[in-house]
């Protein structure tokens, strides 16, 4: 029925081609920097006439390249100009049909850089064939955020309670200007919270990805595009920030500061940043657990989390001639966390109405997370418009874990009832990864494209965790929780994505890819060896439909595939709590994904989709209790399936007054989860809002905020949960500073709650389990920023992307 489904669908669009053909001339090209070659993305390209009456007009895609329709037959001109360049005009004969101009080369202007002013505004939000783009550079909240607070402003994002980011209700895979972001779920969570949002020039959320792109993430790709500076000579930026989070136990405060530097002349481009953050935070979990034999636990724990984190990243590309270009990217991460409790941390043990047993917990635990990265990489551009771009990437991880845990026990009278329990444990981890691939493009005929690429992965993991006890004066190690764990795994991929034109209003792009998995797993501690070995396929297909200047049509298909996180496979204990730990579950198989979309866009400012997704296999936590012990284990396992069917409306850009912007995006989707002995459904609305007051004197204020409904995740439920924040931003020193004040989560409801009840099919011990979770949310920064130089963004080469270092965790 789906093959029908297409074929109707395909002609009525090829019927309206008829009916709306016009007598207009296309005319297409690319624009590249004169001197490098490199592709100059948002030139502002218009076609004229004599008198300068503009008939139409556009800007550059990534990749530099246009397409503009004009009436015919009359004579014109064509402009092409970009800050900092001198403008290029080509004359348009009025008796010449469709027009292909081929590469329009810019030269640099240096007298017009220093001297231009820049006051054309992207969108925040740019719809496009496949793919959301979110221009943050000049959000007012960007100036003293994270990254973390941009991407949960994006359409139809938000972060499920095990710190994953999710894209309507699914998994992504999280990239940072094509690379993978080496952590995930909460680890990734917290590099994101520690990356400065002031760095970030947008976010490209990619529902479905093409082929090209590793399979991996349930929902897709969100790709994080860094500021590079595209100016001759030194270039950059420095910023600092102060925070402070005021709160009724407490006050906390910390500061952070950044700069980026860029050097470019004619052959090289190097650009070296730098950043380090010293906050103090903290974390809540309460939670309550109701037993069936009437039993009931309690437990509260209050964590101060102090954190310290240093960043350096240095690339560098060299252009050995305008056909060769060679580059490296090397980058160290440096983190420290602790995490103490203060004298509030324990849990109640009740019998009905009754307590049995009161806990209080000593925890301190410290964490420190080391990791390097070193990137080679070469493009090779052939003169038949076609390119090669080989990568070879190494990561190596070190991390480790000392926690000190101390339990005491009264009975109902304050007097001791069990003993005192003491434990230590001592957890390193190693990770080295090495990747090689090779992409080729080509342009196919004259309105087409042609991508194939293979890639190898190979990852090595070490898990070494010792369990002490304190017994009397000395530490025994505890053979039962202690753990030695190996973890290898080897991905080969190829692809192959063919797209084309096929009319001036119908455009299709479909692919394959193809990547086989072998995995091996040596729990020593249980002398248990796991091996996987599995071969798939993952087919992709967009279409998109132009009738008109104001509708788009857009027809998306894709499948995909989602590995379990290096930490979920590792069946270490970890405790989130004094009372519950997660553990990872060598068995967990990956889990699979199929969504199909159609899309309708009309004007510049609405966009609507209708979206259907079905998940296997879900790799989410499982409830472990058992009655009389106040110890609660998270299991990382497989759940049945997810089905979402959703409509999404965006509204982009829309102007109230010339100085009044709104943004808005609203999903609404219908849910079920199904799971042997186990159902659920329910209705889940997120939506995320943003206005934009366009002040004099070069003050832009911002209203924004999200929110997420009532949704099932696996067995849980999440609470709705949302987040308010306001800005407020101002231009000095000629533009060259920005001073900022922002103020998130106003009314602090940006708090974790989920609840667990009575399931036959699950666990028919429990009768209903609360978690409640609050951390450092509600703040207020200052932040200035002064920029030397003039530059704007230009294409990300396509390097360094390791998709398997996207699995591991760094951090508590």
């Amino acid at each position: 029925m789906l093959h029908k489904f297409y074929a109707i669908i395909l002609s009525l669009l090829l019927s309206n081609i008829l009916v709306n053909a016009k007598n207009t001339v296309t005319i297409k090209g690319r624009v590249v920097e004169k001197t490098t070659q490199n592709a100059l993305p948002f030139a502002n390209v218009i076609i004229h006439t004599k008198t300068n009456q503009i008939l139409c007009g556009t800007t550059t895609t990534d990749d530099g390249s246009f397409v503009l329709e004009k009436p015919s037959p009359s004579d014109c001109y064509l402009k092409v100009s970009y800050i900092g360049y001198n403008d290029t005009l080509v004359t348009i004969p009025g008796n010449e049909g469709d027009l292909n101009l081929g590469i329009l080369e810019l030269s640099s202007n240096q007298q017009i850089l220093k001297s231009a002013s820049i006051t054309a505004r992207k969108p925040l939000i740019e719809q496009k064939l496949d793919k959301i783009v979110m221009n943050v550079a000049e959000v007012v909240s960007t100036e003293g955020s994270n990254l973390l607070d941009l991407i949960k402003k994006a359409p139809g994002v938000s972060v499920d309670p095990s710190g994953n980011i999710t894209l309507n209700g699914a998994n992504v895979q999280v990239l940072i200007d094509g690379r993978a972001t080496h952590v995930t779920g909460a680890d990734l969570e917290s590099l994101l919270t520690g990356t400065e949002g002031s760095s970030v020039d947008k976010i490209e959320i990619i529902s479905q990805p093409s082929s090209k792109y590793d399979a991996s993430g349930s929902g897709g790709i969100i790709n994080i595009k860094t500021k590079r500076n595209f100016a001759m000579g030194i270039n950059g930026s420095i910023r600092g920030s102060y925070m402070a989070a005021p709160y009724k136990h407490g006050y906390y405060d910390g500061y952070d500061a950044a700069t980026i530097l860029s050097l470019r002349n004619n052959k090289t481009n190097s650009t070296i940043s730098m950043s380090q953050r010293d906050y103090d935070g903290f974390n809540t979990f309460d939670t309550e657990t109701l037993m069936s034999d009437g039993y009931r636990t309690i437990s509260k724990t209050f964590m101060n989390r102090p954190s310290k984190g240093t960043n350096i990243k240095l690339s560098a590309d060299y252009h050995i001639d305008q056909n060769n270009i060679v580059g490296f990217v090397i980058g160290g991460m440096w983190r420290k966390y602790n995490d103490f409790t203060d004298e509030s941390t324990g849990n109640s043990l009740y019998l009905g109405n009754q307590l049995v047993q009161t806990t209080t917990s000593i925890i301190n635990n410290s964490y420190n997370h080391d990791n390097y990265s070193a990137n080679l990489n070469y493009s090779h551009i052939f003169s038949n418009q076609a390119e090669v771009t080989m990568n070879a990437d190494y990561l190596l991880y070190e991390s480790g874990r000392a926690s000190y845990q101390q339990n005491n026990y009264q009975d109902p009278d304050n007097a001791m009832g069990r003993d005192t329990t003491i434990f230590k444990i001592d957890a390193g981890q190693k990770i080295n990864i090495i990747s090689y691939k090779a992409d080729y493009e080509q342009d196919l005929f004259k309105e087409g494209k042609i991508e194939a690429g293979f890639k190898t992965a190979q990852t090595k993991t070490g898990n070494d965790l010792k369990w002490h006890d304190k017994i009397e004066q000395g530490w025994s190690l505890n053979q039962s929780n202690s753990s030695l764990f190996d973890y290898q795994e080897y991905i080969s991929a190829a692809y192959i994505s063919i797209g084309a034109k096929l009319t001036r209003k119908l455009s299709i792009k479909g692919g394959i890819r193809a990547e086989l998995t072998n995995s091996r797993g040596e729990w020593y501690s249980a002398d248990t060896t796991t091996k996987k070995s599995y071969l798939d396929l993952f087919p992709t297909m967009h279409l998109s439909y132009t009738p008109n200047s104001k509708l788009r049509l857009g027809l998306s298909y894709s499948s995909r595939i989602e590995r379990p996180g290096f930490e979920e496979l590792n069946p270490q204990k970890f405790f989130i709590d004094a009372t519950s730990a997660a553990v990872g579950n060598p068995e967990l198989m990956p889990q699979y994904s199929n969504q199909a979309t159609i899309s309708l866009g009309y004007g510049q400012h609405f966009n609507f989709a209708v979206n259907g997704l079905n998940v296997k296999q879900v790799i989410v936590q499982v409830p472990l209790f058992e009655s009389g012990k106040e110890e609660k284990t998270i299991l990382w396992d497989n759940f049945g399936e997810v089905n979402i069917a959703g409509l999404n409306i965006s509204i982009n850009e829309f102007p109230i007054t010339k100085w009044f912007l709104i943004n808005t995006n609203v999903n609404t989707s219908y849910r079920e989860s199904k799971h042997i002995g186990y159902y659920n459904n329910s209705i889940v609305t997120s939506a995320n809002y943003n206005m934009t007051f366009l002040c004099p004197y070069d003050i832009k204020a911002e209203f924004s905020g999200w929110y997420q409904s009532k949704a099932p995740y696996g067995f849980f439920t999440l609470k709705p949960r949302s987040e308010t924040t306001i800005g407020i931003k101002k231009g000095l020193i000629h533009n060259k500073a920005i001073l900022s004040i922002v103020i998130n989560d106003i009314f602090k409801t940006n708090k974790s709650k989920v609840s667990f009840d009575k399931n036959p099919g699950v666990n028919q011990d429990i009768e209903s389990y609360k978690f409640k979770s609050e951390y450092r949310s509600h703040r207020i920064t200052i932040s200035f920023q002064y920029r030397f130089g003039k530059g704007k963004t230009y294409k990300q080469r396509n390097v360094a992307n390791i998709e398997e270092a996207s699995r591991v965790n760094t951090g508590n």
